[in-house]
């Protein structure tokens, strides 16, 4: 499969954390990648909706997000793993611990 020239490159999980920070208003400043969303970081349905238009606008392209998927992110990493996923991208091996 021919990669996306409008794709960005991949993120880490580390810059994927501080991207996370930096970009979503709900989200606190410090977080970690086992954190969940909604009990421990206060994530509501407007901040679901930030989040699923933040990986599609971080993987670049013509990337849309199914609903389905944001219903199984559950931490930060389950967010990191459906970013990579939507890039089509290897993951990060911090991740896969």
């Amino acid at each position: 499969m021919p990669a996306d020239s409008n794709r960005r490159e991949v993120m880490s999980l580390d810059e994927f954390k501080r991207w996370f920070i930096a970009e979503l208003d709900w989200s606190p400043e410090e977080v970690s990648e086992d954190s969940d969303l909604i009990f421990d970081l206060g994530m509501d349905s407007v901040g679901a909706v930030d989040l699923m238009v933040g990986i599609e606008e971080a993987v670049g392209g013509d990337v849309i997000m199914p609903i389905e998927l944001m219903l199984e992110i559950n931490t930060l990493r389950d967010a990191y793993l459906q970013y990579c996923a939507l890039a089509h991208l290897p993951l990060d091996d911090e991740a896969r611990r």
